[in-house]
């Protein structure tokens, strides 16, 4: 067997059946990265046609958190921690926003781009909050504090509804 001849899909949960056979005359491309500096990343120009305003109310609803007037300065609301919910972040220019629950960091929100929606996080009770040391009680309310690395533009996040099960 060679790497011409097999894929691995990664979403497959059974290890034993990770390996695809790859159909004759596919190809399979295969992308690598590297960690950047964010001070030395050669972002692309700001499109023309600018984002709408991501902390405007829309069809998300009203933002959960939203950037102050001056986009850099940290922002904190409460979260109920029941159910895993889904968070998505809006923008509409580079951003890398650190989130922490109480003194724990829960996860980073980074985007290159000026794409409108930056990222989704899930949080709450699931399994990749407890491997985090997150764990407070079903019903607790605990503080969500949003620290901006990078930002230039307003930023928001919006509760979903559900996350998916966990990963």
């Amino acid at each position: 067997m060679s790497i011409a001849e097999t894929a691995l899909d990664v979403y497959e949960s059974d290890v034993a059946h990770r390996a695809t056979p790859v159909p004759t005359g596919s190809r399979v491309a295969v992308g690598l990265s590297i960690v950047v500096p964010w001070d030395e990343y050669s972002f692309p120009p700001r499109p023309v046609a600018s984002s709408p305003d991501p902390t405007r109310e829309a069809f998300c609803g009203k933002p959960w958190i939203a950037s102050a007037p001056d986009p850099t300065q940290p922002r904190s609301g409460v979260f109920t921690w029941n159910k895993p919910i889904e968070v998505t972040v809006r923008t509409g220019a580079p951003i890398e926003l650190d989130v922490f629950v109480g003194d724990r960091l829960l996860t980073t929100c980074r985007s290159w781009t000026y794409a409108e929606f930056a990222c989704a996080f899930d949080i709450g009770p699931n399994n990749w909050a407890a491997s985090a040391g997150l764990t407070p009680g079903v019903g607790v309310q605990v503080t969500v504090t949003v620290v901006p690395r990078h930002a230039t533009d307003p930023w928001a996040m919006y509760l979903m509804g559900s996350a998916p099960p966990s990963r």
